[in-house]
């Protein structure tokens, strides 16, 4: 019996021009790996939890800052900077939809892939 565990098959999400690695957390574009700061990726990660859902800006805070108190422009400056990352879907649209006053939404279809291959994408530098 062997004492090592296998590790977690990874999960690659499909939306648009992107495949996001769930286990390595990494956003993938053409093969390259794009950079992405920790606050805008933990944005994607709730968005690709519930893709087509309207999360308020209340779940959105509590999801990406916990406990901590900030304001909501916080949030909005993350969404600004995930966009910007994202650039425009491939309809030529935006990726992230705003609901003034209600939150935010990933307006695109997720699709969930096979297992990753192992070999690893090239990191953007």
């Amino acid at each position: 019996m062997s004492t090592t565990q296998d590790a977690p098959a990874r999960r690659l999400l499909a939306f648009g021009n992107f495949i996001f690695d769930t286990n390595a957390r990494t956003l993938i574009k053409a093969g390259v790996v794009q950079k992405v700061d920790p606050k805008p990726l933990a944005l994607l990660e709730a968005f690709l939890a519930a893709p087509q859902t309207l999360l308020t800006r209340k779940d959105l805070l509590e999801r990406i800052w916990g406990t901590q108190c900030v304001a909501e422009s916080a949030l909005s400056v993350v969404v600004a900077k995930l966009r910007r990352t994202l650039g425009r879907a491939p309809d030529n649209g935006d990726y992230i939809e705003n609901t003034y006053g209600k939150g935010y939404r990933l307006r695109v279809l997720v699709d969930q892939l096979g297992r990753a291959q192992s070999s690893a994408p090239q990191a953007r530098t």
